[in-house]
Formats: C-alpha cells, structure tokens, sequence
C-alpha cells in the first residue's frame, strides 16, 4: 500500500499518470500554507496525525531537508522506518542551509540515506562522516526509451522543464538570440510552462523578440518530441543528475549542459 503525501498540491489529478491503487493526499491547504510558512512544528503534527492514522510502516523523503519536518514526527512512531533521499547533488547540500540543518537528525534518526551518483556518495562519507553501509547510491530510473537507432536530421533544439529560475530558460534564449543571428534554419522549442512563470521566460522571450524560438505548454508525450530534435540543451543553474538528461540520450540525442555552481 503506497501513499504520496505532498505538502500542498492544489491539482486534483496528477499531470502523469497515476495508478489508481496509490492514495495521493496533500497536507496543508492554502489557509494552512500560510500558517505553516511560520510555523514548521504544525507541519509536523500534521505529518505525524497522516503517519499514525494510516498506520505507515516506512517514510520516505524526496528532498533531504523535508527530513527537519518529518524526523520529529517518526521519531514518536515506533518500528517506522525512515529513508532520506536526496535527490539534487552534493553541491546543492553544501549551499543549502535547510539541507545542512537535516543531515544531523539524519545520521541520528534516519535508517537509511539514498544519493542519485557514486560521488555523491563518497563525497558525503569523506566530507561529512556519514557511514559507508549507512547511505546508498541509487539512479533515477528511465521509463521511457527508443529501441531503434534515430537519425536526428532535423533542425530543432528542445529543452524542457519549469519555468523557473533555477531551470535557466532565461539564460537559454539570450544564448538563442546570438546563435539566430547567426546560423539560418535552426528553430528552438522550450516545453514546460504551468502557468507559474517565476523564472522571467516570457518576460525575457518578449524583450528579446525572437523569431525562430516557441515556447510551449507542459506535455505529456515527451517521447516524440526527443525523436524529432536534434540537440537536447539543459540550461539549468542548478541540478542534480538531471533525468531529462538521462531520458534525451536514451533516445540518442547529443546533449548539451552548463555547469554552474551553487
């Protein structure tokens, strides 16, 4: 029995499909977002009542600092098990207050800890002492590939994601505006907008007036749109091993990212 407990999902349905025997359930509505913003000890009372009531043997973390919240309320549970997962990169612990706060409570209380790569993992045991059987590497996993050998002769670049800050779509169309004028006959197509543009893409795309980059609503069927590009870019500022990455070279696109530091 499966349960995916968010913080506040305002959505009724997921944007993916879901199978209908997981129970999906938010924790706090928008009154309480407001209330929890100040007051993390109420998060915690509300996680511990979910925990207690459905009975809930193992408690998983999908970002190492959810761990400051959700550590005190297993800790009054008995034969709870709790794994943290972080699912960014060393980089992302070692500039993240909230994150550094959690890993403490994590050594003590947690059972386990899980990293997406080997040096993440080692860096964490040489840096910060955290024991060898104790944390795990595991890979995101790839649910969608091409079996067949894909030719990529056309002339369009995708990246896809939020539009958000930290995705660096802002920083992609001002590199676009100087390959436009350029190089002819190359077109870009950014897929991801939710309708929460924190990261300036319109307001950049605007200023910029480009004419041969499109941007795009989310998507469900990114499968066919990395079998008709012919360069994947990520132009994250920030990331961990990035599954889009994985996904695009599954398909064998040539893939292209900046590294930026934290």
């Amino acid at each position: 029995e499966v349960h995916i407990l968010s913080i506040s999902n305002q959505n009724k349905d997921t944007f993916f499909s879901c199978d209908q025997k997981i129970h999906l359930s938010k924790m706090l509505g928008k009154v309480e977002m407001k209330f929890f913003s100040k007051r993390p000890k109420y998060f915690t009372m509300k996680a511990f009542k979910y925990l207690f009531l459905h009975n809930i043997d193992v408690v998983i973390d999908v970002d190492i600092k959810m761990s400051n919240l959700t550590i005190p309320a297993t800790k009054r549970l008995k034969n709870v098990k709790h794994i943290a997962w972080d699912n960014f990169s060393y980089e992302c612990f070692m500039s993240v207050f909230h994150h550094q706060l959690a890993l403490p409570k994590i050594k003590t209380h947690a059972d386990a800890m899980v990293v997406l790569t080997e040096r993440d993992r080692q860096l964490y045991m040489k840096e910060q002492n955290v024991p060898d059987g104790f944390i795990h590497q595991i890979y995101n996993p790839v649910s969608i590939k091409e079996d067949k050998p894909l030719s990529h002769s056309s002339f369009k670049v995708l990246s896809l994601g939020r539009f958000a800050h930290e995705k660096g779509f802002d920083l992609l169309l001002k590199a676009w505006a100087i390959v436009e004028k350029k190089i002819e006959g190359w077109t870009l197509d950014i897929w991801g907008d939710t309708g929460q543009d924190t990261g300036n893409v319109y307001s950049t795309f605007n200023q910029l007036k480009l004419e041969r980059a499109f941007l795009h609503p989310s998507t469900k069927n990114v499968d066919q749109l990395f079998r008709e590009a012919a360069i994947y870019v990520l132009p994250s500022r920030s990331e961990g091993l990035g599954l889009v990455l994985i996904e695009a070279g599954s398909f064998g696109l040539p893939l292209y990212t900046k590294a930026y530091r934290w």
